[in-house]
Order: structure tokens, then C-alpha cells, then sequence
């Protein structure tokens, strides 16, 4: 019988991705704000994400942009948080 590892080495998982999409009572304009202040001190480095730049009534008439994450904020560890006006997205990165 052939025996299967029980562990991998080196680990072939280069990028694993949770998504978290939500409606809010809050406006949509406010949400990256609101979660701002809980993670800027483990992920200091903040990016604009391009998709932040399209004006917000463009946004409302396709859902699909507001599911986009519009800040990508990062620290010295391989997690990166997404968050765009409805969802919110950790991402492993290891490269």
C-alpha cells in the first residue's frame, strides 16, 4: 500500500484568499473609515486600489464594483487585507 505524506515540504500554498461580502446600515463611502482605525497598526501600509477612483454613483449602478476591494492594506507579515464597500477580503501571500 502506498504510503501519502503527512506533511509537505517545502508548502506549495502560495496564496490563499477569505472573502467576506456584507451589506451595511452605514453608507458605503464610510466603511474603509470605520475599519481603518481597527487595523492601521498591524497593516500600516496603505494602497489605494484603482477601482477607488471611479466615482461612487458609477459604482452603485454596477454591483460588481462595489464588491471590488478598493484599499489594499499590508504590514511586514505575508497577510494583506482588502476592503471595498461591501466586502472584505484576507489574503495569505507568500512569495
Amino acid at each position: 500500500m502506498k504510503k501519502y505524506p503527512s506533511k509537505l515540504e517545502p508548502i506549495p500554498i502560495h496564496q490563499a484568499v477569505f472573502e467576506l461580502k456584507f451589506t451595511s446600515a452605514v453608507p458605503d463611502e464610510v466603511v474603509y473609515g470605520m475599519l481603518y482605525s481597527s487595523f492601521n497598526t498591524k497593516y500600516p501600509i496603505q494602497v489605494s486600489l484603482p477601482v477607488s477612483a471611479i466615482p461612487m454613483e458609477i459604482k452603485r449602478s454596477n454591483p460588481d464594483l462595489l464588491n471590488q476591494p478598493h484599499y489594499r492594506m499590508s504590514g511586514e507579515s505575508p497577510l494583506v487585507l482588502l476592503i471595498g464597500p461591501r466586502s472584505i477580503a484576507l489574503t495569505y501571500e507568500k512569495y
